[in-house]
């Protein structure tokens, strides 16, 4: 099995892995709504939009696209934002249906992000 850092690491994480064998699997770090200048939207469409950027530049990187997210885990700070959050799911995923579990949870590394999306992706090699 070969493994390879993807996007880059942080204290004590990746943000993806990949192993390689007969297919190849990225897993994602939780990605959260915050942009290479340090901003971080305001509203849950925003943060949810910038989340799944931060996960398509990664599966970019791995030469994947968001049709190989298999699984995702999803934590959100508010039940009211479930609905902003499925609206822009569909909207990027379109007819891909990974596994997904959603959790609310009452905070995030920072007060300012609603949500964070962890995902798991698979290729054939």
């Amino acid at each position: 099995m070969a493994r390879q850092v993807i996007g880059g690491a942080g204290q004590g994480f990746s943000h993806g892995i990949e192993v390689s064998g007969p297919q190849r699997t990225l897993y994602i770090a939780g990605q959260v709504a915050i942009d290479a200048s340090g901003k971080i939207p305001g509203n849950i469409e925003a943060q949810c939009h910038l989340v799944w950027d931060n996960i398509e530049k990664l599966l970019q990187d791995a030469k994947m696209t968001l049709k190989d997210v298999v699984k995702t885990t999803v934590l959100l700070t508010s039940a009211t934002d479930i609905d902003g959050f499925r609206k822009v799911r569909a909207q990027r995923l379109g007819d891909n249906a990974p596994a997904s579990t959603l959790m609310i949870i009452t905070a995030l590394a920072r007060p300012e992000f609603k949500v964070e999306v962890e995902a798991i992706a698979s290729k054939d090699t």
